[in-house]
């Protein structure tokens, strides 16, 4: 997905490039750069590349919801940074946007860990209903139904506890 949305990005951009007439100023622009300039052109490639190695790792273990509730976030983060050190200009809407996005992540974050308590007790509370018999009787009808793959996300939440291993009467 990361790969799609950059090919994608990359025409519009390209086609600025050429608008603005770019690509004659870059002979000069890297000929006029210092040591430090370069140091730190190559460690924001560094830190790109870790960024997005990290989102594609990281979508394998929480939901597409989570995850762009979390790139919302770190955009945040990074509008704050840019305004902070890099002095770039900001007004009181912008700042007003930034809040509502970051409550919404904490909120968001927030419920999540609410619906996996919930889940939790729940699930704990079923085990502790069921007397030795019927654990039994059920644990034979669950190797006896046929089986499905469980998804990545479900045997993540199956570790901790928020989904329990056997299904719903």
């Amino acid at each position: 997905m990361v790969f799609l949305n950059n090919s994608i990005g990359l025409v519009p951009t390209t086609v600025m490039l050429f608008i603005w007439n770019e690509p004659p100023k870059w002979h000069q622009r890297f000929r006029d750069a210092t040591s430090e300039q370069y140091v730190g052109l190559a460690f924001s490639c560094v830190v790109g590349i870790l960024i997005g190695w990290t989102a594609v790792n990281c979508q394998r273990f929480i939901s597409a919801t989570s995850f762009m509730v979390l790139g919302n976030t770190q955009r945040v983060f990074v509008w704050v940074y840019g305004m902070a050190v890099l002095d770039d200009a900001h007004g009181a809407l912008s700042i007003a946007g930034a809040i509502v996005a970051l409550l919404g992540g904490l909120y968001y974050g927030w419920a999540r860990l609410e619906l996996s308590e919930k889940a939790k007790a729940s699930s704990a509370n079923e085990m502790g209903e069921t007397g030795p018999s019927e654990k039994n009787e059920e644990a034979e009808q669950v190797a006896r139904a046929p089986k499905k793959p469980a998804s990545e996300t479900t045997l993540l939440l199956r570790g901790h506890g928020a989904v329990p291993d056997r299904p719903a009467p």
